[in-house]
């Protein structure tokens, strides 16, 4: 309505060096550092896990976060994970309902026998 573009959805398969001003913005020694302060798999989770990645993501690359599920699962814990072919910003958009459908089986009132497809 307005002309301008969906705060979301305009900037699917977008690449990040578009929106930078450093080549590989994940190599900045800040932001390094604010990933590692904030890097899952410190802890073992307490509750079960839905965990959905997008295979072309560039924020958080598909082989961490198999690794990820991997040691999760290895720990005992209950993970049902979708690979998505997606980037960031679309499985956001298109992702959200299973992962809200999850949260709803895990907090009803009768809740459903936790799901995992954990090898």
């Amino acid at each position: 309505l307005t002309g301008a573009p969906d705060p979301v959805v305009g900037f699917i398969f977008d690449r990040m060096e578009k929106y930078t001003t450093v080549p590989q913005l994940l190599d900045v020694p800040v932001v390094k550092d604010v990933i590692a302060q904030n890097r899952l798999g410190q802890r073992r989770p307490g509750a079960p896990a839905y965990i959905y990645e997008g295979t072309v993501d560039e924020v958080m690359p598909i082989a961490d976060v198999d690794a990820l599920v991997a040691q999760y699962c290895g720990q005992g814990v209950k993970v049902q994970y979708n690979r998505v072919f997606s980037d960031h910003i679309l499985l956001a958009v298109t992702g959200w309902s299973k992962a809200f459908s999850y949260l709803q089986d895990r907090l009803s009132d009768t809740p459903k026998a936790v799901p995992s497809n954990c090898k």
